[in-house]
């Protein structure tokens, strides 16, 4: 009798442990299907996967707008206002410029945001957050933030994107030649504000 006992016991012992497991995952599912912490769960793991697993960015391509004008010139001027950035009024400018040449709403922002933190590292009244044109002309100056992000958005509409560099990496060989033929760091710089314009 002994034996038998002790079959028994290795047989029901491994089903309880099992039907515990099975509760606590179908549990585990319902709270995070039905609970308010649940859904803030999920929702930040979309965020997150939508981030980081989406393609690069191409631009100059015909793409449906995600957001309206308002939204994105509302995103734009709040994460420079979040960096106390001189840019933070000009989010409607900026995505008007965008349009107008066809190009990504975040693209110019992000630009703005790798090469001088929103407008706050330029050289005085130059009103170039662009670092354009530095390489040929050190002292390049605008009269106004508006005159630069318009310069630069058709700048890089006829002299980049018209000869098929579309992507940051491509844009990076004729705009920042040196971190091209180093790391790439301006590239990957760029990409990663692009996503936090695209995802704020």
């Amino acid at each position: 009798m002994k034996p038998a006992k002790s079959n028994i016991i290795y047989v029901i012992i491994p089903l309880i442990c099992f039907f515990l497991s099975s509760f606590a995952i179908i549990g585990s599912s319902f709270y995070l299907i039905l609970s308010k912490e649940g859904q803030l769960i999920r929702k930040t793991i979309v965020k997150q996967y939508t981030a980081f697993s989406s393609s690069p960015p191409v631009f100059g391509t015909a793409t449906q707008k995600s957001q309206s004008e308002d939204a994105r010139a509302s995103v734009i001027s709040a994460y420079f206002q979040s960096q106390n950035a001189p840019l933070a009024d000009y989010g409607t400018f900026f995505v008007a410029i965008a349009d107008k040449y066809g190009l990504d709403w975040t693209l110019l922002p992000a630009i703005a945001m790798q090469e001088s933190n929103g407008g706050k590292k330029v050289p005085e009244d130059s009103h170039n957050p662009f670092g354009w044109a530095i390489y040929t002309n050190s002292d390049r100056k605008f009269e106004s933030w508006e005159e630069s992000i318009e310069a630069v958005a058709k700048g890089i509409k006829e002299d980049y994107v018209s000869r098929g560099l579309v992507t940051t990496e491509q844009i990076m060989r004729r705009y920042n030649p040196t971190s091209y033929n180093h790391d790439g760091s301006w590239a990957k710089g760029v990409s990663y504000f692009i996503d936090i314009f695209k995802n704020y």
